[in-house]
């Protein structure tokens, strides 16, 4: 077997501790890149669509107030068939965990027949903490370092839509 050298590389005898290490650095810079610069990207993207979710849900509360003269007492659950589907047929579901956005209708306990809910508040955790909305909805309350609207089961969420009271607590 003949071994030799083409363009500055040889073959037939594997790759050198060099030609390895450089591998290797081009793999750490283009890791760097993604972190650095493509993750946050995603973030705000995953956080542009909250918002749009966010909105679209409250526009359909809106409806279904307008209709029932309440607004429902739970969104317990995303997709098709949910407490507002007459008014929204897909309700989204928090992009991360696909589990229904934070719902709290007002008054605690109101079941939107009996005890009429006349607000309610619509919340989500955005991944991206400097996000100008964040201050601009008044979710700037300090729960123990971290700001937001509202804490619930160990999450602080920071955006959100509200009706008939204030978004935050």
């Amino acid at each position: 077997m003949k071994h030799g050298r083409i363009y500055g590389l040889r073959y037939g005898k594997g790759f050198t501790l060099i030609e390895v290490l450089m591998v290797v650095a081009i793999i750490g810079l283009l890791s760097v890149t993604l972190f650095t610069f493509i993750l946050p990207s995603l973030n705000r993207g995953r956080d542009g669509r909250r918002k749009a979710d966010l909105q679209r849900i409250s526009i359909a509360l809106e409806e279904y107030y307008n209709n029932k003269l309440s607004y429902p007492a739970a969104i317990s659950s995303c997709g098709k068939n949910t407490e507002i589907s007459d008014v929204l047929n897909d309700v989204p579901c928090e992009v991360n965990t696909s589990i229904p956005y934070l719902y709290i209708a007002e008054p605690t306990g109101c079941d939107a027949e009996a005890v009429k809910c006349y607000a309610y508040r619509l919340l989500t955790d955005l991944s991206y903490d400097k996000d100008p909305d964040i201050q601009a909805k008044g979710c700037d309350i300090d729960f123990s370092g971290a700001k937001g609207c509202h804490q619930a089961g160990g999450v602080i969420y920071d955006y959100g839509f509200a009706s008939g009271r204030p978004l935050a607590d």
